[in-house]
């Protein structure tokens, strides 16, 4: 007969996915808000270089500004 060895650890990832969760269902609502309100909203990037560059614009923005 052979011997075998066996190692293992396990952890309880239960908080884990419920902050996985919560975060897709908070980011799912933003999403509906930002695209269906009709006030403009825009987020930009700040670069190194101090200048910006837009990462997100809604449609509203996009019809105030004709970009």
């Amino acid at each position: 007969m052979r011997a075998w060895k066996l190692a293992g650890t396990s952890r309880d990832i239960t908080e884990t996915m419920r902050a996985r969760i919560a975060l897709q269902e908070n980011e799912k609502r933003l999403g509906l808000v930002f695209s269906s309100v009709a006030d403009a909203i825009w987020m930009v990037d700040v670069l190194e270089d101090g200048g910006f560059a837009f990462s997100a614009v809604n449609e509203a923005f996009e019809r105030s500004t004709g970009h």
